[in-house]
């Protein structure tokens, strides 16, 4: 992985951040409904240049979207989704004479989703099944070359049983290769990736002291 050098020159950010959001309970309280707007205004943005030198990118924005909500369609189905949009972007920024002004900040994916249908079939019982989603996003500030992360599957499981807990987990259920970080570097021209972790299980079992179920 390439270094990152130092900048002594450094600016701390300043930024301007504003959010409005309305919560709601609907369908006789079985949906549950969050949505919120921001919009944020970053000074002396500290970002990683094409030679992996922190320094500042003059003036950014970042403005989008957040909407969460729980639906509870029967007694034993539960339903989580949220979904974010972002538009993350580069409004004053120059640096080596390219002016990178007006192009979306590397590793901010446009669109999030994640959604979980939690089944609860027997008392104690409690099954999850959970999808990850993202759109492209861009590895380096002239927007030249992006990323696109397959979509991420998880599944849980777990039972209570008077004072027994019994857990299982399997991450990337369907064995994707994939990046958690993604940049460009012009110095080697090479695409730089941090791996995430391949199909991954866990396992548990604990007791808890005291009064049991």
């Amino acid at each position: 992985w390439t270094s990152r050098y130092d900048n002594k020159d450094l600016d701390p950010e300043k930024a301007r951040n504003y959010e409005v959001g309305i919560r709601s309970l609907l369908w006789q309280k079985r949906v549950r409904l969050d949505c919120s707007l921001y919009t944020m205004t970053i000074k002396d943005k500290i970002v990683v240049n094409d030679t992996d030198m922190y320094i500042n990118a003059g003036e950014s924005s970042q403005d989008g979207a957040e909407i969460m909500a729980t639906i509870l369609p029967h007694d034993k189905v539960r339903l989580d989704v949220a979904y974010t949009y972002a538009r993350n972007k580069y409004d004053s920024y120059t640096t080596g004479g390219i002016d990178y002004s007006g192009n979306m900040q590397p590793r901010s994916p446009r669109n999030h989703l994640n959604a979980r249908v939690t089944l609860l079939p027997l008392l104690g019982l409690e099954v999850e099944f959970e999808m990850d989603d993202t759109s492209s996003q861009y590895a380096d500030d002239a927007n030249l070359h992006k990323y696109n992360r397959p979509t991420l599957y998880n599944l849980r499981a777990s039972y209570d049983w008077k004072n027994w807990k019994v857990w299982a987990h399997v991450l990337n259920l369907t064995d994707e290769e994939y990046a958690t970080y993604v940049s460009y570097s012009a110095s080697d021209a090479s695409m730089n990736m941090y791996s995430g972790a391949p199909r991954t299980v866990y396992a548990g079992l604990s007791y808890s002291f005291g009064e049991g179920n």
